[in-house]
């Protein structure tokens, strides 16, 4: 084994889409504000997500074109 492998072995599996990046978000507690504000879920945010969304099209480019 290489330690890439053993490196690797301690996480979860990696994200590989979109759909896991999204749904590895919800339901984390995260602590996310806007104007002073928490958002108890940012993935369901109208001004949040458009960021997110940036991360979810690279996943969806690298599978389209690997």
């Amino acid at each position: 084994m290489t330690e890439v492998d053993e490196f690797w072995n301690g996480f979860e599996k990696p994200i590989t889409s979109a759909d896991e990046y999204i749904a590895s978000l919800r339901g984390r507690d995260l602590n996310v504000f806007f104007l002073g504000e928490r958002i108890r879920e940012p993935v369901d945010h109208p001004v949040v997500f458009p960021s997110i969304n940036a991360v979810v099209e690279t996943y969806r480019l690298a599978a389209e074109q690997p």
